[in-house]
């Protein structure tokens, strides 16, 4: 019974040990890594802030904190860090001079002026869905005004013409201009119903001639 005693004492003490690994672990917990999904400038500011306090939180390393990066960063922000490298091969620069680098994509002068003659130019392309080429433009146009909220961008006159101008089918761009638009959105929506209903009419003549 003894030697049963000190096997039972043996397995609790074990067990209170294990616990109390969770219980530690569970209150150093991993702090999340915020996401950012747009690209106005009060937003990456406070997304800045918040990411370099997790690593400091959670004492990541260079190439730990730049993966996070590649993970958290999504939506329309994403297609700003497109071709960068990321993590690049050891010895891992520190993540402050990613931050950097992303920050001089969003908003520096340079990159605003390249982003403004894209504009000037662009037209979609053969093949681009409607959704892309407005996506785009939308990327392109923020560039360009480094600053600019989401909410000024939609509502912006001047994008709103550079999706009409630049739309491939002559059918939606000489309709599209009939329809009085308020937002960029709206524009892609009328754009989208143009061309759902020009597919539908032909469907119909086709059915007729069958």
């Amino acid at each position: 019974m003894s030697g049963d005693n000190v096997s039972i004492d043996l397995f609790i003490e074990e067990l209170k040990k294990l616990l109390q690994a969770v219980q530690d672990r569970a209150l150093e917990g991993v702090r999340e890594a915020p996401t950012l999904e747009s690209v106005d400038y009060e937003t990456w500011i406070t997304w800045r802030e918040r990411f370099e306090a997790v690593v400091a939180m959670n004492k990541w390393g260079p190439k730990r904190a730049r993966q996070e990066i590649a993970v958290v960063v999504g939506g329309k922000a994403r297609l700003y860090i497109l071709h960068m490298n990321l993590v690049p091969e050891d010895p891992v620069p520190p993540v402050e001079q990613l931050l950097d680098e992303i920050h001089d994509r969003l908003f520096s002068p340079a990159y605003a002026l390249v982003f403004d003659m894209y504009l000037t130019r662009a037209k979609q392309k053969p093949g681009e869905s409607l959704l892309d080429w407005y996506g785009r433009i939308w990327c392109w146009y923020q560039r360009a005004n480094p600053g600019f909220t989401s909410a000024e961008v939609e509502n912006s006159r001047e994008l709103i013409q550079v999706f009409i101008r630049g739309l491939s089918c002559n059918y939606t761009r000489t309709r599209i201009v009939r329809v009085p638009l308020k937002t960029l959105s709206g524009a892609l929506d009328s754009a989208c119903s143009i061309q759902a209903h020009r597919e539908l009419e032909a469907l119909t003549k086709r059915s007729r001639h069958e």
